[in-house]
């Protein structure tokens, strides 16, 4: 099944994503819902490069051709990616919503983050993102409150193969300002989710 059909089966399905598009501009558009408070949810997804990532491997969209959202700043958050970010996050922010970042990212295997998956996740909260949700590691790392914000470097897996332990976290916010964050480990064992 090729990527067209697939972002097809998703909108048909009215399943909202944001990370991967027909070109480029597509692949950047956020998804978004109304929250029953009323409040606006925006959510973008991307893939970040990294010289020692296997990410490397994935398409990213062009201009002309479909793939996925991508943030080409090889390992460094330097002026011009800051104003990149800056310009990811007010897209996001328009109106007042809530603003969610996803980042494809890290080194697999890997609990602790690199330099500069940090320098990244801060870099958007700098902007103005509300929360940073980090994957790819296939490993739990570290997570942190930084400026009041929560950042999870790398939840790991739900559903794998492959035996570790994981969690699911749960946050609680009132308008963007995170009240309480509640974890609950899991240790994945033959394909299945066991609470510790």
């Amino acid at each position: 099944v090729g990527l067209q059909q697939e972002l097809s089966l998703l909108k048909s399905n009215d399943i909202r994503f944001s990370g991967a598009g027909k070109n480029q501009v597509e692949a950047e558009v956020p998804a978004q819902l109304r929250l029953p408070n009323g409040a606006m949810f925006r959510f973008a997804s991307f893939l970040s490069f990294m010289a020692d990532s296997a990410n490397e491997i994935c398409t990213p969209a062009t201009k002309n051709k479909a793939g996925v959202a991508a943030l080409k700043f090889q390992g460094t958050v330097g002026k011009r990616e800051r104003e990149r970010i800056s310009q990811i996050v007010s897209r996001l922010k328009k109106g007042g919503a809530f603003a969610a970042v996803a980042i494809h990212w890290g080194i697999e295997r890997q609990t602790i983050p690199t330099p500069y998956q940090v320098s990244l996740a801060r870099s958007f909260v700098d902007a103005g993102a509300d929360i940073v949700i980090g994957h790819h590691p296939h490993v739990l790392q570290g997570a942190e409150l930084y400026r009041g914000k929560p950042i999870f470097y790398s939840l790991g897996n739900l559903i794998s193969p492959l035996p570790s332990n994981s969690a699911l976290f749960h946050v609680d916010f009132s308008r963007s300002i995170p009240v309480s964050v509640r974890m609950m480990p899991f240790r994945i064992s033959g394909g299945k989710c066991n609470v510790l």
